[in-house]
């Protein structure tokens, strides 16, 4: 679980960066965990995590979100969330899908070390996310933002 936390942040960033009116930013992530992990060879993994999501607006429909993970300028690798949606004022556990793809020279040893320690909090965002929100279209772009405040949201 420890060493997947990073995943579970992007996920709660994206889900709080897609909302711009007060209900939307008391949207809050809990108890997540990792149920599978498969291996695509060294380069990717497909991850199924199990979040608890609290929802106390309008349904949220997450259509495409990607996200590209840097640490002091080197690309780490990119996460993709397949869709989702989040019922209107809902507490629940949802299940979500991601694929990580790590970058050219990133091997997945050099990844978990990141994880273990604070380096998460040094890492460095960019999120393309594209949905719905209560029924209104929405494309937001979030560039160069620390894990550390996308968490803070």
């Amino acid at each position: 679980m420890r060493r997947f936390s990073l995943l579970l942040a992007l996920v709660f960033a994206m889900l709080t960066a897609m909302t711009g009116c007060g209900k939307y930013r008391e949207i809050t992530l809990s108890g997540g965990k990792i149920e599978t992990v498969s291996l695509s060879g060294l380069r990717s993994a497909n991850l199924v995590m199990s979040v608890n999501i609290h929802n106390p607006a309008g349904k949220l429909d997450a259509r495409q979100i990607d996200g590209t993970l840097t640490y002091f300028g080197k690309v780490l690798g990119k996460v993709t969330l397949n869709p989702f949606i989040v019922d209107a004022r809902s507490d629940k556990t949802y299940s979500l899908s991601a694929k990580v793809e790590l970058a050219e020279g990133v091997g997945i040893r050099q990844l978990m070390a990141l994880m273990n320690g604070n380096a998460l909090n040094d890492c460095m965002a960019d999120i393309d996310i594209r949905g719905y929100v209560a029924g209104i279209k929405v494309h937001k772009k979030i560039r160069n933002k620390s894990l550390k405040e996308l968490l803070e949201l």
